[in-house]
């Protein structure tokens, strides 16, 4: 029987108090909102008409914060999608680090192939560039439906009858069902559900299929109908910034403690489930606490199929949806389809029931109608009953990124529009009154006597137009205005630029180009790297601050994974494996999995770059492949194809081309002690020497000295035979080692050094010497030379 939710004494106080502290810290930020839309109005190109300094002025886009936010955001993707798994599992016990690898797949597996993370990985960068945090709910969710399926059914034999002819097609499909009959071409079949069960669960719950014949196109079919789960497994779902509602002075979304003074007294998220979506899981009894009374409101909006806004408050996030719409150009609630959609408030906080002495972490989901008219408590439980975890310092179901620039105590922090929007602004001002000017001195304005024959009409100024009046030197005059350049306001455009780069840290580099100047004698491969490492110190810090919040991602999907994973959970190893490998694995029960992970990644703007990562590769090959390293056992063949395979990678090629992975690549690593513990047992150690085949035949014949050798010789005849195979083995591998060292001194010769290559020398402008110069980009223009002067 499943359990149910805590009941509160009073169910309408309790959505009162939840709606309370919601619409107080919509008041807390509702100065922030605005800013915020107006500042994303700016990022998106929504401009208002404008009407000063006449109606119609010059009301241009600079599109410096979309460039910007940008190229950050192509930055951050690409070093996400650079290599996979993106994370690595590392134990915090010993006795787990084995499990790290098959964690790493199976998490890159449910992120990027079973929910589609490459593009919810998008939404979580553009938040993070744009809004300064991403933002992540995780909860583990299970979704069936019933799905239909159309068998084509071979020709029925005529000597068979077509009723049994039927009978045994459904017995053939379904082999270990119970098959029945319950109309005229129609069945049932009772499926035990064993593959997603096990011990005493196993054989308990039935799935029901139906199967349906028909004729269509004088071809036999079979309609088969079944409750399908269309997903099961952690869902990251990118929630927008509006959308999570927290107190004011908190700097994260975890509830308040001695180890985290600055946490949240209570999480409030807003989404929006449709009517379906509300009417399933209150049939299923998820919402246990939605009575009858409160379910018949909900049911009689979406029967009246009445549209319109649904405003929860002024400062909500609806309203700042509202604005967006219109700013964008469009309008939302038209639609009779709008009344199916409803407001979801999920609170996560702190309450006392009854007489409990302290205050319990809980999570509850409010329903809400338009205009609050509809208010009704759908579930309450305990946050660790329904998001259990073993890691109880990140108890609520969020992984957020650090901030993209932290404001110390405060959860909201500076997104890059908001760094560059000043600059922005200062930008469009001095571009809009360059043009205007333009305007001015192309179509001037005049004066007329007005006793004269000049017609008191707008009058136009066209090229080649003519108008007449009877003296046009005293009764008509045009104002002459002085020519001079806009060298001026290209100048501080320039500087404004400059500005934006240092800030932003994306310069010419940062965007394919070479920077223009006197630099042409520092362009070589080596010395542009350094200049790359020296300009990607704060890109860098950047990054970080993402992936630590990619981190949290796959913290929170680790922790459902150890409770809820089901058995037999399969999954495919990303990327192409070795040759005679077996990409298709199996997580058999989440015991395989248990235990405390802690997630790291290797990630920086250097590997992420690819041509970075080429030059540095090239550079790392000398230094690694040559006699002294294989002599002295630094390397060996596997390590050699691992560093040829990431530089034909980083190339853009695929290394099954040109390589093949040495034998036993993909055999686990046995060290000395493992594998006299597996002889001892009586097993044949199966793998790789973790030390060397060197190192590894020294501790075996080190171990013969030891008494118990001998005990065990004398007493266990299996353990000699077993012993001495392997020794031979290992022996052989030693010998192969030896060979590679004797053919590394001809390999040495064909390796040349791994010195930098100098890039394309700089050229001189013919026109340097000349009155006239061009403006680079972001360049100030020389106001004292002549050419800089006259109107452009």
């Amino acid at each position: 029987m499943p359990r149910k939710s805590i009941t509160p004494e009073n169910k309408a106080a309790f959505v009162q108090t939840v709606l309370e502290r919601y619409d107080q810290d919509l008041q807390d930020r509702s100065e922030w909102m605005e800013a915020r839309i107006q500042r994303f109005a700016k990022l998106y190109g929504w401009m208002e008409p404008k009407h000063y300094p006449w109606p119609n002025a010059s009301n241009q886009h600079v599109p410096m914060l979309m460039t910007q936010s940008q190229r950050t955001q192509d930055t951050l993707h690409n070093a996400v999608l650079a290599s996979r798994p993106v994370m690595s599992a590392i134990a915090v016990n010993k006795g787990d680090a084995e499990k790290g690898k098959t964690i790493d797949q199976l998490l890159d597996y449910q992120l990027f192939v079973e929910q589609g993370g490459e593009e919810k990985i998008g939404a979580l960068i553009d938040s993070f560039v744009n809004d300064s945090r991403s933002v992540a709910f995780v909860p583990w969710v299970k979704e069936q439906r019933n799905a239909r399926e159309v068998h084509p059914v071979p020709a029925i034999p005529a000597e068979i009858d077509p009723e049994v002819y039927k009978h045994q097609f459904v017995q053939q499909m379904f082999p270990q069902g119970f098959v029945k009959p319950i109309a005229e071409n129609k069945y049932e079949v009772a499926l035990v559900d064993l593959e997603h069960q096990s011990g005493d669960e196993a054989g308990k719950d039935l799935d029901i299929i139906s199967i349906e014949f028909y004729t269509e196109d004088d071809a036999l079919r079979a309609l088969v109908t079944k409750n399908k789960t269309i997903f099961e497994g952690p869902c990251v779902i990118p929630k927008a910034l509006e959308d999570i509602v927290v107190p004011s002075r908190c700097e994260n979304l975890q509830p308040p403690s001695p180890s985290n003074p600055l946490g949240a007294d209570h999480v409030i998220m807003m989404d929006y489930p449709s009517w379906d979506e509300i009417h399933r899981l209150y049939k299923s009894g998820y919402y246990d606490l939605l009575t009858e009374e409160d379910f018949e409101p909900i049911e009689d909006r979406v029967e009246s199929e009445a549209g319109g806004l649904s405003i929860d408050s002024a400062n909500g996030p609806d309203q700042h949806k509202i604005m967006v719409d219109s700013l964008a150009g469009m309008q939302h609630g038209n639609a009779k389809i709008t009344a199916k959609t409803f407001t979801r408030l999920t609170y996560f906080g702190r309450w006392a029931f009854g007489d409990d002495e302290f205050e319990e972490e809980v999570v509850a989901r409010v329903i809400l109608g338009p205009d609050r008219g509809i208010k009704a408590l759908a579930r309450l439980r305990y946050l660790e009953e329904e998001f259990p975890r073993q890691d109880l310092s990140r108890p609520r179901p969020f992984a957020v990124s650090p901030a993209f620039i932290p404001i110390p105590g405060q959860f909201y922090g500076i997104g890059l529009p908001e760094l560059l929007e000043h600059l922005h602004d200062l930008t469009k001002t001095l571009l809009d009154q360059a043009i205007d000017k333009h305007t001015l001195s192309n179509t001037p304005w005049f004066l007329y006597r007005s006793a004269s024959g000049v017609r008191p009409e707008v009058i136009k100024m066209e090229p080649g137009m003519g108008y007449p009046v009877s003296n046009p030197q005293q009764d008509f005059h045009i104002p002459q205005f002085p020519q001079e350049d806009q060298t001026i306001a290209l100048n501080l455009i320039a500087l404004v630029q400059q500005w934006a780069e240092q800030k932003s840290m994306q310069g010419a580099l940062q965007m394919g180009g070479v920077p223009q100047g006197k630099s042409s004698a520092l362009r070589t491969s080596t010395n542009m790297m350094a200049v790359m490492q020296q300009g990607d110190a704060r890109p860098e810090r950047i990054l970080r601050r993402f992936f630590l919040g990619l981190a949290e991602i796959y913290q929170q999907m680790h922790e459902l994974n150890k409770v809820f994973l089901p058995p037999n959970k399969q999954y495919r190893i990303s990327g192409v494996t070795h040759p005679g490998s077996d990409p298709y694995q199996v997580v058999e029960k989440p015991e395989q999995i248990g235990g405390m992970f802690q997630f790291s990644f290797k990630a920086n703007t250097l590997n992420t770059n690819k041509a970075a990562q080429t030059q540095i590769l090239s550079e790392i090959m000398p230094m690694v492949i040559n006699p002294m390293t294989i002599q002295m056992g630094l390397t060996n063949p596997e390590k050699i194809y691992t560093l040829l395979k990431d530089y034909i990678v980083s190339a853009g090629q695929e290394e099954s081309k040109y390589l093949q992975a040495p034998p036993g690549a993909d055999a686990p690593k046995v060290t000395a002690e493992q594998a006299m513990g597996q002889m001892v047992q009586g097993i044949l150690p199966q793998g790789s020497p973790a030390e060397g085949a060197q190192n590894h035949l020294n501790s075996l014949m080190a171990f013969q000295q030891d008494p118990r050798f001998a005990q065990l010789i004398q007493y266990d005849p299996a353990f000699q035979m077993i012993y001495q195979t392997y020794m031979g083995q290992v022996q052989v591998k030693v010998q192969q080692e030896q060979m590679q060292a004797q053919m590394a001194q001809q390999f040495a010769e064909t390796v040349g050094g791994g010195q930098g290559q100098p890039g394309p020398a700089g050229q001189v402008n013919p026109a340097a010497g000349g009155m006239a110069t061009q403006q680079g980009p972001n360049q100030v223009n020389d106001e004292s030379l002549p050419g800089a002067k006259g109107m452009m």
